[in-house]
């Protein structure tokens, strides 16, 4: 089969017509894609650090690694949520406490670089009344702030153990724990 001439020419206008030559093309790739990157550390740099709520977190850290229960319930609320149940603080540490910190997360927790933390927000039909009337908030919703940590890899993928706490008028509080991707924790 003989294609015509025309239609060779034509391939040839579109194809010089979409860029200079392949190597151009990628390099204009890469620099998007670089300019892209540095935004996204830009502004991850931007975000302002909450220093009130480092500090509770480090103290929080400090408390579980070395199983300083009263400084635990100090900075918990009166009940704490687990998995969507409502325990009182008494009986998270006597019956759930050893389950959920066990030695492997209390090594991730300690690492910094194995933490995420992200800002959820929740309605307020979701809170019991205890829980609003010690929060501090505004609006219609309650910003959780939440720590995320793998605690490690199932072969159903990454088991993440979250830790939310609240703002409440004395300070941020630990307001409770859910595990997704590994067993349910403790009720």
């Amino acid at each position: 089969m003989r294609i015509p001439n025309y239609l060779i020419l034509l391939l040839i206008v579109l194809f010089s017509s979409c860029g200079n030559n392949p190597s151009d093309a990628s390099e204009a790739n890469n620099s998007d894609i670089g300019k892209s990157d540095n935004s996204v550390k830009e502004i991850a740099k931007s975000k302002p650090v909450d220093s009130t709520l480092h500090k509770v977190w480090t103290t929080f850290q400090k408390a579980i690694s070395t199983n300083n229960f009263s400084q635990f319930k100090q900075l918990s609320l009166d009940s704490l949520n687990s998995c969507d149940t409502t325990l009182s603080t008494i009986k998270f540490i006597k019956n759930c406490y050893k389950d959920v910190f066990d030695s492997l997360l209390i090594r991730k927790i300690s690492t910094p670089t194995e933490i995420n933390q992200i800002d959820i927000e929740m309605e307020l039909g979701y809170f019991t009344k205890s829980v609003l009337n010690k929060a501090d908030y505004t609006g219609d919703v309650i910003t959780l702030k939440q720590f995320q940590v793998i605690k490690e890899f199932t072969p159903d993928g990454a088991w993440t153990i979250t830790f939310d706490f609240i703002k409440t008028k004395e300070g941020y509080r630990f307001f409770g724990c859910n595990s997704y991707g590994g067993p349910i924790c403790c009720r």
